[in-house]
């Protein structure tokens, strides 16, 4: 008897487990009702801000060069720095811009799930 209500057990977890899974699952269409924004939207978004970012980036760079070049070496340098310190700005405010994505338009298991049941 013990036995039987073990695998009854075990065949029910598996069932409830898989079916969780199944509802989770397709999470790639989740609309914010408010916004009508996807995730992938979001980081799409946030991806050509980066870019322009980079590209900016460079031609400040391009044109620093072109203009102080010859004349000081120590203007060089800085304008070196500043486009690194830039660059890696950009970096930074791509991923934090990313994680703020994830946070306003993938929902966890659990709000999945409750959307699913609506």
């Amino acid at each position: 008897m013990k036995k039987e209500l073990i695998i009854l057990f075990v065949a029910m977890s598996f069932i409830v487990l898989v079916s969780a899974t199944v509802m989770a699952e397709d999470d790639s269409d989740f609309e914010n009702s408010s916004k009508n924004m996807t995730f992938g939207n979001c980081v799409a978004q946030a991806s050509q801000v980066r870019q322009e970012c980079y590209q900016d980036n460079k031609n400040i760079l391009e044109q620093c060069n072109a203009s102080n070049l010859d004349k000081d070496r120590n203007v060089s340098k800085q304008c070196s720095s500043d486009y690194k310190e830039t660059k890696k700005n950009c970096k930074i405010n791509f991923k934090e811009s990313k994680t703020s994505c994830i946070q306003t338009y993938k929902p966890n298991f659990w709000e999945r799930m409750n959307l699913r049941n609506l």
